[in-house]
Parts: C-alpha cells; structure tokens; sequence
C-alpha cells in the first residue's frame, strides 16, 4: 500500500509513533507505527478520525461512568463511616456518663477496635469503682461497729470510775470507824480480865480485821490504794 509524504518523513525521523494524517483518499485517518528493530520493517495501522473519536468518546463515557459510580460508592461508606464513629462516640459518652453517675456501664459492639477498646475500659474501670465502693462501705460498716463498741466501753468505764470513787469514799469513812473500833478494842482487851469476856474481844477483833481488810480490797478497786506492796528478789 502506499503512504503519504507525510507519514514517510515521520518513519524516518522516529521508530514509533501515533500521528493525525490524511489518506491519499482524502479521509482524515489516526495514523500507528512502529519499526521493527531486527527485521527493519515498519508497521503501520490506520483508522479513519471519526472512528477513533467515536471509540475515545465512548471510553470517557464508561471512565464517566465508573468515576461517579466510584464516588457515590465512595459517598455511601463515608456515610456509614461517619454514622458508624458517630454511634461509637455517643456510646462511650453515655459510658462516660454513667461511669460518672456511678451507673452500669453497658459495653456496645461498634465494629471498630478503638473504640470497642475504649467501651471495654470503661466497663472495667466501672466494675473496679463497684469493687471498691463495696469494700468502702464494708469498711465504713465495721468502722461504725467499733465507733459504736468504743462508745459502749467508754460508758461502762465511765460506769466503773463512778462507782470507784463511791466505792472509795465509803470505803474510806468505814476505814476511820474501824480505826476507831479496833483502838477501842485494843484498850478494852488490856483491861479485861474475865476470860470469857476476852474471847468476846477477841472475836470482835477478828471481825474488825476482816472488816479492815475488805476495806483495804475497796480502796484498792477504787485505785486509791496499792495491793499489799511487798518487797521481792529479783533474783529468786
């Protein structure tokens, strides 16, 4: 086949190519060549112009096509992308909230391991905080058992230093009427001849030392007298 001057001087200059011509038939023709490097031939494909634009239109209405099918997909997920973090967020607010308030934590699957992370957190943050208000006010419960024992215990010491000191007091005047009694006694023994009445002496004596005695236990459990001190080797 013959080819133009034109595409003959384009040959020459390059190997390949893709140039607009116009056939020795006068048809405006979208002209491809490429020289072979081992055999030196030349290879040429000719398509008539309105051929190739037809085929070019009809490729940019398919790359139309697919460019907004990709972005009314690509517009849907960001949607539920956007829901989907919008929910997520809300959830873990509420979380918060409730974890705040001292409420249940309820843990919502989202899908998304950030914020199903965050959820998880916070439910466990809410059981430690249960855990802990719990043993406080077990604490608090023994804490006003022994508030209310150190209460008792102090009135009954109250109790018992009042009745200590009665104790005391009456004690302490008996001690001086037995004073007095046992020096009574004692005169009366050495004027006493009969021995009867010596042996009645004797046992009013004997009374009056038990007497002194359990007065001494009285004033020892009202803390004003010691216990029969008595000195002791240390030593033995």
């Amino acid at each position: 086949a013959e080819i133009t001057p034109d595409l003959k001087r384009s040959i020459s200059e390059a190997e390949v190519g893709v140039k607009e011509s116009v056939s020795l038939d006068g048809v405006p023709t979208l002209i491809a060549f490429n020289t072979s490097a081992t055999t030196g031939y030349t290879f040429v494909v000719a398509m008539p112009r309105t051929e190739a634009s037809a085929l070019l239109a009809d490729a940019l209405r398919q790359a139309a096509l697919v460019t907004v099918v990709l972005l009314v997909a690509g517009a849907v997920l960001a949607f539920w992308i956007a829901t989907s973090l919008a929910r997520a967020i809300g959830d873990l607010a509420e979380g918060a909230s409730a974890l705040g308030a001292d409420g249940p934590v309820e843990i919502r699957r989202t899908g998304m391991a950030e914020t199903d992370a965050v959820a998880r957190a916070l439910a466990e943050a809410s059981d430690r905080l249960k855990a802990r208000e719990e043993e406080l006010r077990r604490l608090n419960e023994g804490l006003e058992a022994r508030v209310a024992e150190a209460a008792e215990n102090l009135v009954q010491a109250r109790k018992l230093e009042a009745v200590g000191r009665l104790t005391g007091g009456v004690a302490h005047d008996f001690n001086n009427l037995l004073t007095a009694v046992l020096g009574n006694l004692e005169l009366l023994s050495r004027r006493v001849e009969d021995p009867k009445l010596a042996r009645l002496v004797a046992n009013a004596r004997q009374a009056a030392d038990r007497g002194a005695k359990l007065t001494a236990q009285l004033l020892a459990f009202s803390k004003k007298q010691r216990l029969d001190p008595e000195p002791v080797n240390l030593n033995e």
